[in-house]
């Protein structure tokens, strides 16, 4: 009987709005994010990353930790990128018609990338050394569509950051590919201010 009121409160606490890759802690939801950008690499034949777990501290960064192609470890940091207030406003909603859909545009978007780059790249990694260090963003916003946005993404030069040398940007799911798309994100390179 525990376990049935266990699952019932899991259902009335699990989010409504972007919840693709809700899980039932922090951990697993950033690993499944890991995963679905190996996945991704590995369909479009950039096989870089393979064997993702957790990272170190569950309490601190790095998120999860990967290995390359040369078998050295990457420390990965996740973020979700998602309107807190359409999480909020749906969390209630009892219909289709009651539901509130964040309003992104590509400034925006680009504002809230930077931004969190920014907040990983002043972490400090615990478990080291690692290779590199590389943020994996993620959205399931209904309106951050890969077509547009990727277009937006890649047209940006982010940085530069201390720390941080990659960037990923994963999408939600594609049915008609069959997995979640990503884009590279490009950096400046450290004092330069170009890629």
């Amino acid at each position: 009987m525990a376990i049935i009121e266990d699952l019932r409160n899991y259902f009335r606490r699990q989010r409504r709005y972007a919840s693709f890759r809700e899980a039932q802690n922090k951990g697993l939801k950033e690993l499944s994010a890991v995963r679905d950008l190996i996945e991704a690499m590995r369909r479009t034949v950039d096989d870089r990353l393979h064997s993702p777990e957790m990272g170190p501290d569950p309490n601190g960064a790095p998120d999860c930790i990967a290995l390359d192609t040369e078998e050295r470890r990457v420390a990965l940091e996740v973020r979700e990128l998602v309107s807190q207030e359409a999480v909020v406003a749906n969390q209630h909603a009892t219909s289709l018609l009651d539901a509130k859909y964040a309003d992104w545009r590509p400034e925006g978007v680009i504002t809230e990338v930077d931004s969190i780059l920014r907040q990983k790249d002043a972490k400090a990694y615990a478990g080291g050394p690692y290779v590199y260090i590389a943020v994996v963003i993620h959205t399931d916003e209904p309106t951050i569509d890969h077509d547009t946005y990727s277009r937006v993404l890649r047209a940006r030069l982010f940085g530069p950051y201390n720390k941080v040398s990659r960037a990923y940007f994963l999408f939600s799911p594609q049915p008609q590919l069959g997995y979640s798309p990503y884009v590279s994100l490009r950096l400046c390179e450290p004092g330069t201010g170009q890629a």
